[in-house]
């Protein structure tokens, strides 16, 4: 927690006391999407077109799993960590782990798998070291600084092999749609403007009118619908 920062808690008083800090931006951080979300919004909409596109897409009964990961995996992941790796507050560094890989790796493999197969993330795993960075405006308000969120190093082994499992699966069955270009591996924001650009090139050499609408979402993160997420899934 920086201690430089003067903030606006309850009352509008004006504090640089850092546990009073603390707690103002852990309870602003904790609500922030309470400020943006819109309560009135309600149902899901798309929900059935997207489960008759996948229902076509792939058998049905096929399921995904989370399959079983291997020591290998494990030892892995560790060595393709940066050694610069900011710890969580576990305080476990990645040279640590890096160091000690091959006599752990069947452990957290062990540990790993168990909570694959009960569906039980360890909760030491969910709790983050937050850093607020200032973005713009009033240095005093909560809202005007960014979280940083750090977790543990090992949690992220677990989180890698939950996304490489299945994004192999909606791989396997088409699910993606052709021109995504996030978090899919050799794309990036540069082959989206790409794609972009290209279908805007071949628009103007048909003589058509092109029409680009851009759209930025505040909070974009923290207003994701769980609800809606977890029906897709």
């Amino acid at each position: 927690m920086q201690h430089d920062i003067t903030l606006q808690v309850e009352s509008n008083e004006l504090t640089s006391d850092p546990n009073k800090v603390a707690k103002a931006f852990n309870l602003a951080f904790v609500n922030i999407a309470q400020k943006y979300i819109d309560e009135g919004l309600q149902g899901t909409p798309g929900l059935q077109k997207l489960r008759s596109f996948v229902s076509n897409m792939k058998p049905s009964g096929e399921l995904f799993n989370i399959p079983p990961l291997t020591s290998c995996f494990v030892k892995k992941q560790i060595n393709l960590m940066s050694s610069t790796k900011a710890t969580g507050l576990d305080k476990v560094p990645v040279r640590l782990l890096k160091l000690c890989a091959n006599e752990i790796a069947d452990s957290l493999t062990s540990i790993i798998n168990l909570s694959f197969e009960t569906a039980t993330f360890p909760d030491i795993w969910k709790i983050a070291r937050v850093t607020p960075i200032y973005k713009s405006g009033d240095k005093s308000l909560q809202l005007n600084y960014r979280p940083i969120s750090v977790l543990p190093v090992i949690s992220k082994i677990c989180e890698r092999h939950v996304h490489v499992s299945f994004l192999s699966w909606l791989q396997k069955f088409r699910l993606l749609i052709q021109n995504q270009s996030t978090y899919l591996k050799n794309h990036s924001c540069v082959t989206a403007l790409i794609d972009i650009t290209d279908t805007l090139l071949l628009n103007m050499n048909r003589g058509d009118i092109n029409g680009l609408l851009m759209l930025g979402l505040s909070k974009a993160y923290d207003l994701i619908n769980h609800n809606l997420l977890l029906k897709k899934l």
